[in-house]
Parts: structure tokens; C-alpha cells; sequence
């Protein structure tokens, strides 16, 4: 039977089928119990998951947590019911049955077969809902004895929340509502895997599981896309398909169509789209090239070819494999397999983080480097945290050679671990460093460190002190600067041997500092003890006590000097304050700079002291300032100068002998116990600058709150100060009795540098230090003789600089937009791992194990334009007189000499040379080394050539060799979809390597890798 109905047809549809399907008598049918599990519109319920015993939470993983997700809520309402009156109210109240909802322009109910026809007649849709499972189309056919809707139609939509996605039919399309099984064609459907792909299929079958939360989806002659455009960019096309819902996605033989053009083929494609932690087979890198050589002579290389573990929520684990061909092996490059083991954990209940990694590389040649890196953060409590990144490596020239990776080659390879404790009003801070160099065998160690410091403890309202306790012991282990003898000879059985000679040297220092405040009057005091030990032969210059001014040489198998000192510096109240600031001072201080107590190699360790005398001193530290009028924009010029003006004089006082010549100073000529009447100078200034209101604008006011975004922004940038030049001097100390006694110059100040910023350029730096004295200013031989030892400037510029946009407008630029602002106080990477030598902040790079250490070539992130640019020089003033030892490479390598390696050995003696070889130095008299000056340019920039093509390069220039350290480029294209990148690079190392890959946004680990690399060494004595 098949009745029209018009007018109140759809309005009173829902219940004509509600009471028809109420009435039936077959409680098979119709009087079934709701699932149970199942409620509110058929929205599957998730049940909490208990806590264990240990309080496992969701988001306590290393990972992204598990997130529920109501797939009714989130997706557009398929049809607008009408609403419901009380005799349909009434019948849905009834318990034990289940209604199904149908809405249409005409309806026909065969009583026979049991089935209803839906249908409409103009561009609206049929619809018809059971449990929430909901399909519209043009033409619906329902048959209640077997629960098979059928739809035919331009459009066919099936809602199922229990697949928590559309299905989408052209054409025609069956689902069993009872078995959640369904077939259709030319259908399109959405998975999610962090991003939405779109799968498409000709002919195609799918079917849920209530039970397990399943939904499969099987299609031949379909498509898979992640560009969700009415024409895709891309696509794959596939055979056969296979969809597993919160599972995987495959499909089979697949081509990638770029453009509809075919550009290659797979035999299968497989994609994840589980969310959350699970194991599985990591991404190996390798290019085309690796499968396929195209040259004889390219040797293969893989990266990452390993496992990962989801071991629970709270760890994970992988294991991988490098390797790299040893065929046509050298010296400088020889063949390598690496294996690598990584354990990362996180429990935020506990407050505890961290990861462990453990890799050992075994070259062709047998020579083995072993990295182990600790991560590890933890809080006991609101007082106690414990923080470690630890990170060792057995073999620095393994890992500097077979790096391609710039920045590791020229990083320093950095620990620390740090326990602080919050006591009372003291705070107990106990830690660690250490260092390792690339290419170097020495290293810098600091443990234990010990600080102990304490808020201003109140004794009354006229006494308050701060009691600080310190220890540290610091170790340089395994020097390699030049010395006196780099060789150990031996008398054998066989005749003469050599050994290298290991050099080590040990600083050890304790400090105890007790400041207090006597109503206005302020007291340091201090004790502190301190020791340097070379263990190691060195040749001193001893003063010869029979012959003044005379010297010889002796060598002392083992140096140390041990000082103990303490210091009293009293301030007496402040007169003038917030003008002159007015402050005089009494302090007790040493003839010598050296200790009040000394021992040292040449006293045999019996102790000599020293005596003391008093210094009387008055400061001054005005601030002068004019208000200038402005110009232009700038509303006022601010113009500061803050001299720090000091006087003081100490009176004649006479130095033990003894105490000299424990010292290694000689008495003829020494000038220290001389009366001291010196003046101090040190000066700062400022120039800044107060802008002016901005015009006003006549954009209308917003209606809400009556102010317009730009009169926000005039009141922000209203009165804003822009610091023009910021200038700073070193102090300037002059001696009225030096120069008296002396007849030459008085300054008595050994070093002085200043330092020139300014906010025109962000960032800009410029600091230049100079040495004044060849010699001692404490011997009368000192010649005043200024000497350039450092220079370091940097500046950065990007496309909101006023420089780059004042540039931009004079050629006719418009302004640029402005981006997202730098967040400079975000945390930065605690200091560890693998630590930029050029980077002045010391951040760090990454831990030596893991594939973050070994990627050259990055995506470019960001947009716009960005440049730092930095230049240092350090230099040494160069030594004369006495034990001059001229750095030379080949010295260094001399064991090396005729095999292959030597020019190899000569390179790397040259650029692995320590930047300060005469530390710790001990007694007077020691062997000084003259290192050649080193001057580097380094240049970070990222610019857009084209709005698609963008670039980005990194350059180190070595200006003393006339030749680039390191050099990093890369150039990028937004294909919409992909992103292709290529990228070039050359290591201090000598290796090059040449990177292009095509990689897919939505799936960055979908690559089309092709990687050359090469290695050369070159020419010994140059590196032009």
C-alpha cells in the first residue's frame, strides 16, 4: 500500500511510525531491551578507568594522553526535525521498545513485506533514525523484517555514532541496521590521524562492532587524501583498501598522483591512525639513493632503523641501528655501524621525568666511541628538586669525525647536575659540570660545587646578617694545550720507551662569608682558602736570592700554590644619598693581591704569610641628566651620565721576602709595597629617547566599549622609551704614588674594555677589551702598552625591525605584517648535552645520543624575514721574555708523522687548539704559549625569496684561515600540501652532503629522501 500525504504529512510522519512500530505484537521485534552500555541517543558511554596503586592518571605519559570524544556533538545536524506534539511525547515514554523516526514529503508502508517507502519531491531530503544511526537521501526504502534500509539518490549520508565519522554514497547505498552492515558506491568517508584524510572508493562495504568499538571499511578503485579540496592536489590511488577505525589504514598498490600526473608507486601503503602510545617499527631515514646507487663511488648510509616500545603510561623505549657503508673506506671517513638504546619516562603524579640513552659506534678501523646521556628532573617537594643532564662520550674525535651535523662538530659536549634544598632561610644548592670538547681529550670538571646561602636574618632591629657558606673543586683532566715535555721516557729492558705524558691540574677553593649591618654601618668579612695543583713537570724561572734580578730554570715534577685569605671591609653610613650618594670606607686588605697565608712547590709546603694594612676610601656616584626636545616622532631625548668616582689610599707597608719567593716573584724591582693613593673612574651613559603620541585615528569606536583598536594601540605606544646608546667603561684606576716613585705612567688597572648597546638593532652588542701593560703592574718593567685581546659584536634584524621596514619603504616595500612576537621568557633548555660554542646564551642542542644530534637539514619554521649576525676575535697579547713556547701543529702530530692520517691530525691540532691554554697557572715563572689569533664571523639568516620559495642560511668564517667552518643552506617550497626541501652542508669535519626531500605536511614521516654525501680532507699546513 502506498498513501501520498501533503500538508500534515511531515508533520505528523514520526508519529504515524512510531505507533505502527509500537503496535507490533512481536516482541522479537519490536519489544527488544536497549543494549545496555547505550543511552542518550545511542552515544556510546565511557566508563572512568580505576586507579591503580599507583595513580595512574590519563595524562601521566610521555606521550599525548588518551581524549574521549562525542562524534554527534561535533559534527553539522544531517536533517531539522520537526518538533514532537504529546501523542508522540506520550509514546516514546513507553518502556521495552525501540522507535525509529522517519521524516518525508510522501511515505508508503507496504503491511505485507513490512516495508516503508520515503521520498520527497523537491531538493529536500528524506530521513529516517533508529538509535541514533541516522541516512538521508532522496528516496529511503526501510524493511522492519530485515532492518535493511536501502537509499538511492545524488547524495546519500549514513550517520552511525558508533563509527563516529559520515559515510558518504553516490548513486545507491544498503545498510543492515540491525548487523551495522552496509554497501554502497562511489563512496567518501573522513579518518582522522592528526590530520583529516579523505578515503574515497568506487564500490565499497562496511560494518561496525558495538562490542569491540570497531568500524571496518573494505573499497576497490579508491583515492586517499589529505587535501580536502573539491579537486585534491594529491592523491593515492589504490586498488584494493582496507579501514579499520582508531586502528590502521592500508591500501594496495598504491599511486601517488601529484596534479594528476603519476609520480610513483608503492606496493602498498599502511598508515596508523591509532591515537596515543603504542609499539611499532620506527621511521627509518634513508633516500633513493640507498636503494638505488647512482654513482659507483656513493657509499650507503641508514639512519633510525629500529623498534619502539610503549612499554605503559608512564615509559617508553626504542632501539636503532646506524650504519654506514665501509666500502672505499679512508681514514677521515671510514665506515660506521651505531646502536642505540633510548628509555624515556614521565610521571606526573610523581613529579618525575627524564630519559636514559646508551649508543656505541664501531668505525671500520676497530676505534669505538661509547655515549651515555642521562635526562632527569624530579620534585621531592615545594623545597627539594633534583635536575641532571648528564652526558659523556669515550672517544670526542669519533664523535666530532662522524658527525654531520654543524653545530655538534663545533659544540662542546656539556653535563650538570644541580640538588637544591630550601632549609629555613637557607638555601642549599649542591651540583656539578662537566665538559668535553670535539676532537679534544681534556676535560673540564666541577663537582662537588656546594653554595649555601641564606635570607637576611633579623638579631634585632640593629643587627642583620647573611651568613654564605661555598665549596668547589674543579679538575682539568687530560691537557692537551702545549707544554714543557709531552713525553714520558721510560728505561726498559728493551732499551729507551715513550709514554704520552697526561697532564692534569686541580683547583680546590672554601669560602665562608659572614656580612652583616650594624644599624647604618655595613661589614663584609669573609675567610676564604684556596688551592691550584698541575700535576704535571713544568720549568719555573727562579729568582736567584745570591744574584738580584737574576734567574734559573728547575723543573718541578708537581706545582701547587695553596692561599688562605680573609678580608674585613667596613661602610660607613651614606651621606648625600640620591644625589652625590656619598660613601666612605674602611676596609683591611693585603700588600699583595696574593693570600694572607701562601704555600706553595717553593717553600716544600711550610706556609709564609703576609702583613696587612688599612684602606681608607670615599666613593661618589652622581647621576647627571638633560631633557632634550625631541624630533620628529620622538617627543624628548633623556640623556644620562652616572660616574663612579672613588678614591683611596693606603699607607706604605713591607713585604716578606720569604712570601715573594714562595710566590716565584723576585723582590728587586717589586713594587707592591708601595703607597697607594689611586683614584678610580668607571663611567655610564645613556641616551633614550620618549616617543610621541601617534595621530589620531578615525576608524569608528567599537560599540561595546566606545574605544577602536587604534586608539588601543595609541595608548600603548604613548610615552614608550626606545634606549638610542647605551655605553659602558671598565673602571680606570690611577696611582698618584706609582707614578711618582716611578717617573712613568700611574694607571694601575692591567685591563679595560667597554661596551656600546642600543634597541635601534634588537640584540646589538659591541664589547672590545684591551690589555694596557706588557708585564706586571706590580714590576717596575711593566711597559704601558694598550694591546687589543677581544672584540665580540652581534646584532639581529627581522621584518619588524625599524631598519628592515624604513629599507622596505625606500624601494617602494610595503610594510610587513606583523608576526608573532619572540617569546623571550620562555624556559630555555637547561645548560647540557651538546652546548653551541657560538651561541652566548650556551643553549643547548640535545643530548649526544638520539636522532635530534644528527639531523643537518631541518624544515624552515616560521615566515618573514630573520638574521643574527655576530663577529668575535680573542687573541692573546704575545709573550717576551723568559719561557715562550710558540704553538705548532706539527709538534702535535709528530707521533703521526708519514702515516696517512698526519694531515688529517695537522687540521685537526689547528682548529681544536683550547681558546685559553695558560689556566691555572700556579706560581710565577711557568712557560707561557703564544696561540695564533682566531677571528670568526658567523651569520643565522631565513628569508622568503618568493611567497612559496623561502630560504634559510648558516655560515661560520674563519678569517685568520681565510676559509668557512661551517656552511648550512637551505631552500624550501610550499607545494600546498607538500613541502619540498633542499638543503646543502659542509661540517669543519670535511664532510659535505647534499639533501633534498619531498615530504607530506599531514604526514611529515611520508618522504621522498635523497641524500649524497662525500668527505675531504684538506691540504696539510692550509685550509684555503
Amino acid at each position: 500500500m502506498r498513501r501520498p500525504w501533503r500538508g500534515l504529512a511531515a508533520a505528523t510522519g514520526a508519529a504515524l511510525a512510531a505507533a505502527l512500530l509500537f503496535a507490533r505484537p512481536t516482541a522479537a521485534a519490536a519489544q527488544q531491551a536497549p543494549p545496555t552500555g547505550r543511552g542518550d541517543g545511542g552515544r556510546r558511554i565511557e566508563r572512568p578507568a580505576s586507579a591503580d596503586t599507583l595513580r595512574r592518571s590519563p595524562r601521566d605519559s610521555s606521550r599525548a594522553g588518551r581524549a574521549g570524544r562525542d562524534s554527534t556533538a561535533q559534527q553539522r545536524d544531517l536533517i531539522t526535525w520537526i518538533p514532537n506534539d504529546s501523542t508522540i511525547d506520550a509514546l516514546l515514554k513507553r518502556q521495552g521498545y525501540r522507535a525509529t523516526r522517519y521524516q518525508a514529503d510522501t511515505v508508503g508502508f507496504d503491511a505485507r513485506t513490512r516495508t516503508m517507502t520515503l521520498g520527497t519531491r523537491d531538493s529536500s531530503r528524506a530521513a529516517v533514525e533508529r538509535e541514533g544511526t541516522v541516512m538521508v537521501s532522496r528516496r529511503l526504502t526501510y524493511n522492519d523484517s530485515t532492518s535493511v534500509l536501502s537509499a538511492v539518490g545524488d547524495t546519500i549520508i549514513l550517520r552511525d555514532p558508533a563509527r563516529g565519522e559520515d559515510i558518504i554514497g553516490l548513486g545507491e547505498m544498503t545498510y543492515d541496521v540491525e548487523r551495522k552492515v552496509g554497501r554502497t558506491q562511489d563512496v567518501s568517508t573522513i579518518a582522522s590521524s592528526g590530520a583529516q584524510w579523505r578515503v574515497e572508493a568506487h564500490r565499497a562495504t562496511f560494518a561496525s562492532d558495538a562490542e569491540s568499538d570497531r568500524n571496518t571499511f573494505w573499497g576497490r578503485d579508491g583515492i586517499i587524501t589529505s587535501c580536502l579540496d573539491s579537486v585534491p592536489h594529491f592523491h593515492f590511488q589504490a586498488r584494493e583498501l582496507k579501514r579499520i577505525s582508531n586502528s590502521v589504514l592500508v591500501a594496495r598498490p598504491a599511486i601517488l598522483y601529484v596534479a594528476d600526473v603519476p609520480v610513483f608507486w608503492l606496493p602498498f601503503i599502511f598508515q596508523d591512525i591509532r591515537t596515543g602510545r603504542r609499539s611499532g617499527i620506527l621511521t627509518p631515514r634513508l633516500g633513493v639513493a640507498e636503494v638505488v646507487r647512482n654513482s659507483p663511488t656513493y657509499r650507503r648510509t641508514i639512519e633510525d632503523l629500529g623498534y619502539y616500545f610503549a612499554i605503559n603510561d608512564y615509559m617508553d623505549a626504542s632501539v636503532s641501528m646506524d650504519w654506514r657503508s665501509g666500502a672505499r673506506a679512508t681514514d677521515a671517513d671510514p665506515g660506521w655501524t651505531n646502536l642505540e638504546g633510548m628509555l624515556n619516562y614521565r610521571w606526573l603524579d610523581r613529579f618525575l621525568s627524564g630519559g636514559i640513552g646508551v649508543s656505541q659506534r664501531r668505525l671500520t678501523t676497530g676505534t669505538r666511541n661509547l655515549a651515555v646521556s642521562w635526562s632527569h628532573q624530579q620534585e621531592f617537594s615545594s623545597r627539594t628538586r633534583f635536575t641532571t643532564n648528564l652526558n659523556y662520550v669515550s672517544n670526542t674525535t669519533v664523535q666530532r669525525q662522524t658527525s654531520l651535523n654543524p653545530n655538534t662538530v663545533l659544540a662542546t659536549i656539556a653535563s650538570q647536575a644541580n640538588l637544591v634544598r630550601q632549609q629555613g632561610p637557607f638555601t642549599i644548592n649542591l651540583g656539578g659540570t662537566q665538559r668535553q670538547y670535539p676532537g679534544r681529550q681534556q676535560v673540564d670538571r666541577s663537582f662537588p660545587s656546594l653554595n649555601v646561602s641564606s635570607r637576611p636574618l633579623n638579631l634585632g632591629d640593629w643587627f642583620v646578617v647573611t651568613p654564605t657558606l661555598s665549596y668547589g673543586s674543579n679538575a682539568q683532566l687530560d691537557i692537551d694545550a702545549a707544554g714543557d715535555f709531552a713525553w714520558r721516557y721510560l728505561q726498559t729492558p728493551g732499551g729507551l720507551d715513550s709514554t704520552r705524558l697526561r697532564r692534569d691540574s686541580y683547583t680546590r677553593n672554601l669560602g665562608f662569608g659572614l656580612p652583616f649591618k650594624l644599624f647604618d654601618f655595613q661589614v663584609q668579612a669573609d675567610v676564604r682558602a684556596n688551592e691550584v695543583a698541575n700535576d704535571f713537570p713544568e720549568i719555573k724561572s727562579v729568582p736567584d736570592p745570591n744574584n738580584p734580578g737574576q734567574f734559573f730554570e728547575r723543573v718541578y715534577a708537581r706545582t701547587f700554590l695553596t692561599t688562605v685569605d680573609y678580608n674585613l671591609n667596613a661602610g660607613l653610613p651614606q651621606f648625600l644619598k640620591g644625589s652625590w650618594n656619598l660613601a666612605p670606607t674602611v676596609a683591611l686588605v693585603n700588600v699583595d693581591p696574593a693570600g694572607s697565608f701562601v704555600r706553595s712547590e717553593r717553600t716544600n709546603g711550610a706556609w709564609v704569610s703576609q702583613s696587612k694594612r688599612l684602606r681608607y676610601g670615599l666613593g661618589v656616584t652622581p647621576t647627571f641628566f638633560a631633557l632634550l626636545p625631541g624630533v620628529g616622532a620622538v617627543q624628548r631625548f633623556r640623556h644620562a651620565v652616572t660616574p663612579t668616582l672613588s678614591w683611596g689610599y693606603s699607607p706604605t707597608a713591607r713585604v716578606n721576602p720569604e712570601f715573594l719567593q714562595a710566590l716565584g716573584k723576585s723582590p728587586q724591582g717589586y713594587l707592591g709595597g708601595l703607597a697607594q693613593n689611586q683614584l678610580s673612574l668607571s663611567l655610564s651613559t645613556n641616551l633614550e629617547a620618549k616617543l610621541g603620541t601617534p595621530a589620531p585615528s578615525t576608524a569608528p569606536a567599537d560599540s561595546t566599549d566606545g574605544a577602536s583598536p587604534a586608539s588601543a594601540a595609541s595608548a600603548d605606544a604613548e610615552g614608550r622609551k626606545v634606549r638610542l646608546a647605551s655605553l659602558q667603561f671598565t673602571p680606570l684606576v690611577y696611582d698618584f704614588e706609582l707614578a711618582r716613585a716611578t717617573g712613568r705612567t700611574g694607571f694601575a688597572t692591567e685591563r679595560f674594555g667597554y661596551t656600546f648597546r642600543s634597541d635601534l638593532l634588537p640584540g646589538f652588542d659591541l664589547g672590545v677589551d684591551y690589555s694596557l701593560f706588557l708585564g706586571s703592574v706590580l714590576s717596575d718593567t711593566a711597559e704601558f702598552k694598550p694591546y687589543r685581546e677581544s672584540v665580540r659584536f652581534g646584532f639581529q634584524l627581522t621584518n619588524q625591525s625599524a631598519v628592515v621596514r624604513g629599507v622596505s619603504r625606500l624601494f617602494g616595500g610595503g610594510a610587513a605584517p606583523a608576526g608573532p612576537a619572540d617569546d623571550d621568557g620562555a624556559p630555555t633548555e637547561a645548560i647540557g648535552g651538546l652546548v653551541s660554542s657560538g651561541d652566548a646564551r650556551q643553549q643547548g642542542l640535545g643530548a649526544v645520543t638520539g636522532s635530534r644530534s644528527r639531523s643537518p637539514i631541518q624544515e624552515i619554521t616560521g615566515s618573514g624575514f630573520r638574521a643574527n649576525f655576530s663577529v668575535s676575535q680573542q687573541r692573546n697579547r704575545p709573550a717576551r721574555g723568559g719561557r715562550v713556547i710558540e704553538f705548532d701543529p706539527a709538534r702535535e702530530c709528530a707521533g703521526f708523522l708519514g702515516l696517512p692520517i698526519y694531515d688529517f691530525c695537522l687540521l685537526q691540532a689547528e682548529r681544536n687548539r683550547p681558546t685559553d691554554p695558560n689556566t691555572n697557572p700556579g706560581t710565577v715563572g711557568g712557560s707561557v704559549v703564544n696561540y695564533p689569533p682566531r677571528t670568526n664571523v658567523a651569520l643565522q639568516t631565513q628569508f622568503n625569496l618568493t611567497p612559496k620559495w623561502s630560504a634559510s642560511w648558516s655560515t661560520s668564517y674563519d678569517v685568520e684561515n681565510r676559509d668557512f667552518a661551517a656552511q648550512t643552506v637551505t631552500l624550501q617550497r610550499d607545494l600546498h600540501d607538500w613541502r619540498a626541501v633542499f638543503g646543502f652542508n659542509r661540517i669543519p669535519n670535511g664532510a659535505f652532503s647534499f639533501t633534498f626531500f619531498l615530504s607530506l605536511k599531514a604526514q611529515p614521516e611520508l618522504r621522498l629522501p635523497y641524500e649524497s654525501r662525500s668527505y675531504r680532507v684538506p691540504a696539510s699546513g692550509s685550509l684555503r
